[in-house]
């Protein structure tokens, strides 16, 4: 698996183990967060304050990789996320858009994407995911 792969997946654990010390070896410091509920975050230190928020209001239980795809520069994430709050509890698939630093390898920026949980096909019958 490349390093980048790697990254990739080691971000996406940081969520499961509730744990973000890291998080500056596999975010450049310029990062670009876009969520798929619309928030925007700009720089480690906003993505920083984001986490902490984060940490307090919700707690991830899943979030795992189907797919990743290659087409530099950029990888596509495929996933299945939920998660739980205080009041709600929510799961969903999603995508995300994902760029590389020339300069640090390390992520840039993320554009996140989300869709209702399963597959329907309106026109065959008996046939969904």
């Amino acid at each position: 698996m490349d390093k980048q792969k790697q990254l990739i997946q080691d971000y996406f654990q940081m969520w499961l183990d509730r744990e973000f010390s890291a998080i500056e070896t596999i975010f450049d410091r310029h990062i670009f967060y876009h969520e798929c509920y619309g928030a925007c975050y700009q720089g480690i230190d906003q993505i920083q304050l984001w986490l902490k928020q984060q940490l307090k209001q919700q707690h991830v239980l899943k979030w795992d990789i189907h797919d990743m795809h290659v087409t530099e520069p950029f990888y596509f994430v495929t996933w299945t996320f939920q998660a739980k709050e205080a009041d709600a509890s929510y799961i969903f698939d999603g995508m995300s858009k994902i760029k590389f630093s020339q300069a640090s390898n390390k992520l840039i920026e993320i554009v996140e994407y989300e869709t209702k949980l399963g597959t329907v096909y309106p026109y065959n019958k008996n046939a969904s995911l």
